[in-house]
């Protein structure tokens, strides 16, 4: 049965390329034909090129330079197919994942939480998540998924409080949508622009209702409700996570530098 698994070595130069070129044969490509005048033989023929694709080529710090150095490599092969033109190498920074959801883990997730109900640990028993371990490196592909599900709940609940729904079968208010919509029907006639206007609206309601900087901080409050800090804390530190994740996704290297300054103290504070 094959597994698609290639018996090369990246460290190896020649090798590298090879795993490129295998992969290459999967790159979207189109042919363009188009007439060209050549004035000498005063007629036209027809030149045929090809449009290549470009995809994202994740991985980590090394991986990303051998790949740029197998590009460099092939830079003066006669065509983009050759030069391995196709990949656009991006680090998925791995390693800075890893430590973000162990920062996480160290402050909302403990063994001897399973009777407290919101809990990490609780959810992870609830869905019978039992690959969840105490030190994420050991699993991390079980944490990271397990994280997703729990904080796409949370945003899901956050938005359901904010648009006003009570159970599955409900629609959002008119109250909430505001921008003169009056049922959630009327959503479907909005422009890209309304719609992206009334996405903003919601979701800085939802920012501003449940999302803290403040982490691990003594409330001034003794009555206040515990379960609802701990739910806002993980969802705060959570959408940054899920941010990073976005931005490594998309190659934008802008934004993951702005994640970055929200990182350090996190990290300097979680020793």
């Amino acid at each position: 049965v094959p597994l698609g698994v290639l018996m090369l070595n990246e460290n190896k130069s020649d090798e590298m390329i090879q795993i490129l070129q295998h992969l290459h044969q999967y790159i979207p490509e189109e042919e363009i034909e188009e007439e060209v005048y050549i004035s000498s033989q005063q007629r036209c023929v027809k030149k045929c090129t090809v449009r290549q694709h470009k995809l994202l080529f994740g991985g980590d710090q090394l991986t990303v330079a051998r790949t740029r150095g197998a590009q460099t490599a092939m830079c003066n092969a006669t065509t983009p197919h050759m030069k391995l033109e196709g990949f656009i190498p991006t680090i998925q920074d791995w390693h800075t994942q890893v430590v973000l959801i162990e920062v996480i883990w160290k402050y909302f997730y403990s063994v001897d939480s399973g009777a407290e109900h919101g809990t990490l640990y609780q959810l992870r028993n609830l869905i019978n998540r039992n690959d969840v371990v105490k030190n994420p490196k050991g699993n991390f592909n079980s944490c990271d998924d397990f994280l997703q599900i729990i904080l796409t709940a949370h945003i899901l609940s956050a938005a359901c409080e904010i648009l006003e729904i009570t159970s599955l079968d409900d629609q959002p208010s008119a109250g909430a949508i505001g921008h003169g919509i009056t049922s959630s029907e009327d959503l479907w006639t909005c422009t890209n622009d309304e719609r992206r206007a009334i996405l903003t609206k919601i979701s800085k309601a939802i920012v501003e209702k449940f999302i803290t900087f403040s982490f691990n901080t003594t409330p001034n409050n003794a009555h206040r409700d515990e379960v609802h800090r701990y739910a806002c804390n993980l969802l705060s530190i959570g959408c940054f996570y899920l941010a990073y994740k976005d931005a490594i996704r998309e190659g934008d290297g802008e934004r993951v530098l702005e994640c970055w300054q929200y990182f350090l103290p996190i990290f300097h504070n979680a020793g």
